[in-house]
């Protein structure tokens, strides 16, 4: 696994490379009607976990991406200096710091790239056993508020 995600990085292009993510991030429409928390979704969903097609579509190769799902991250430490480090003291602290991520790397011009590597996902797990009810809401407000300069974004 760890040759095939540093291959990735071998393109400077490469800012993060993950193990699941859509192919586009947000509704088309967004910004365009009044906000509501879908329009931030992720769509087109690829990966190679054991339960890829519950998700979406199984992948095995690799391929660039819009948006990656955060239970497996890999980023350029740089990307993280310029943006002042992972981000702190509100809702994205916890919930939807892979759209964070994925906002951050294309915002600094870098590109995503999916790598299909054989996996396991928790599927949600812990977001559901410490899940705040006004924690998730929160954080795509903020993503909304924050990123309105590359969402939304296809490949």
């Amino acid at each position: 696994m760890d040759q095939r995600v540093l291959r990735e990085f071998a393109n400077a292009d490469v800012g993060l490379v993950c193990l699941g993510g859509g192919r586009r991030h947000g509704h088309p429409d967004i910004y365009r009607v009044p906000y509501e928390l879908p329009q931030l979704g992720r769509f087109g969903f690829l990966s190679n976990m054991r339960n890829a097609e519950e998700h979406g579509e199984r992948f095995t190769s690799e391929c660039d991406i819009a948006v990656a799902d955060g239970f497996a991250l890999f980023m350029r430490r740089s990307i993280l200096e310029k943006a002042g480090g992972w981000p702190h003291g509100g809702a994205i602290a916890y919930q939807c710091y892979d759209y964070w991520a994925s906002c951050i790397v294309r915002r600094q011009g870098y590109k995503l790239r999916l790598v299909g590597i054989a996996c396991d996902h928790m599927s949600g797990r812990t977001a559901t056993m410490v899940h705040l009810p006004d924690t998730h809401a929160a954080a795509h407000a903020e993503i909304y508020e924050m990123f309105r300069d590359v969402l939304p974004f296809s490949v």
